[in-house]
């Protein structure tokens, strides 16, 4: 074997080496700040700064992940890959959902009491789901509904309750439109359903990771999966924000943030 070649695959597996202890430091404060978040006693302003700190270790840590996952990146140099990893210089949301869509579907604003985001509406992909959550935003019923529904490192789900859990009255259920192709990937929006699969009305969640278990794979019952209709576009430090509540079981209901989360407000924004 080559001198040089010899040099390159020990210096990889060196830097690999490192980024494993990395991604398991920037994992210990994840987890500790969790821990902390769930189990101290803390005044409204220092939960709020704790949480604006733990969305930034996720950020990281995701980053981290991404560079030990793949050794192309390991081959960046030094510089670039110590700032991506530490957070040194600024960038975008890393959206990983369904890069490859190109769409000019109407946008969404949505403020939540834990920051806005952005979703974008695929109305060629999906257009019977689109033009019903399109619909529900013009007619006003998100506002002040909340997201009852977080599954930590799963979805975050709204749209349908009140913050005292009473579950607002809907148009009829729309029909599944699974079958467009579209993959609930990290940062995709999907409608929420019962066990029937044409049972969605209003209720929408968002993949904070990639879960191929909900695509569809068949037209049967267990088969048909959920519809992607549209993607967070900006504000995805909001989305991990909302994932990263301390839940409850509360009127029957687990998962619940402990501290409600609204949708203060959704309009659109353009079309």
């Amino acid at each position: 074997m080559p001198d040089w070649l010899r040099e390159m695959i020990g210096w990889e597996q060196d830097r690999t080496i490192d980024f494993r202890a990395r991604v398991q430091e920037r994992q210990e404060n994840v987890d500790g700040l969790r821990e902390m978040l769930d189990n101290a006693t803390m005044t409204q302003e220092e939960r709020a700064m704790m949480e604006r700190v733990l969305v930034d270790e996720i950020r990281l840590l995701r980053r981290a992940q991404e560079y030990l996952a793949d050794p192309r990146l390991l081959r960046r140099s030094q510089p670039d890959i110590d700032n991506s990893i530490t957070g040194s210089t600024a960038s975008e949301d890393s959206i990983t959902a369904e890069e490859d869509i190109v769409s000019t579907g109407p946008v969404i604003s949505m403020r939540t009491s834990l920051g806005d985001l952005q979703i974008e509406l695929f109305p060629d992909d999906a257009p019977e789901t689109a033009a019903n959550f399109l619909r529900y935003v013009e007619d006003g019923f998100y506002d002040c509904t909340i997201f009852h529904r977080v599954v930590r490192g799963f979805v975050i789900q709204g749209g349908g309750f009140t913050a005292e859990m009473e579950e607002k009255d809907t148009r009829p259920p729309i029909r599944n439109e699974a079958t467009n192709g579209l993959r609930n990937r990290r940062g995709t929006v999907a409608m929420a359903r019962a066990g029937d699969p044409h049972s969605a009305s209003a209720q929408f969640f968002v993949n904070t990771k990639d879960n191929a278990m909900l695509n569809h794979t068949g037209q049967d019952q267990r088969g048909w999966g959920y519809t992607v209709f549209g993607r967070v576009i900006s504000g995805m430090e909001t989305v991990d924000l909302i994932d990263s509540s301390a839940v409850v079981s509360r009127n029957g209901h687990d998962d619940v943030p402990h501290t409600p989360v609204f949708i203060e407000s959704a309009s659109v924004v353009s079309r």
